[in-house]
């Protein structure tokens, strides 16, 4: 089976994480969780604040782990 790389960018989700979890919050988190489920798919995520990036890094590492989610970062 061939898989499709994708990355994903969680921005939104890190911008916020235990802040405001509805609205566009909610519709990445549920395209990123299908994402994750579909066996075809190999998604890595990055994102791009530059403002506060390690803050937004944090909550975003935060995420992933109280989710259980695999992923790995693509901009390392």
């Amino acid at each position: 089976m061939k898989t499709i790389k994708v990355i994903y960018d969680l921005e939104v989700i890190g911008n916020t994480y235990k802040i405001d979890q509805s609205g566009v919050y909610r519709v990445a988190y549920e395209i990123l969780k299908n994402f994750l489920n579909n066996e075809k798919l190999k998604v890595l995520y990055t994102f791009f604040n530059f403002n506060n990036r390690q803050e937004i890094q944090n909550k975003i590492d935060c995420f992933i782990s109280e989710n259980n989610f695999i992923i790995q970062q693509a901009n390392t």
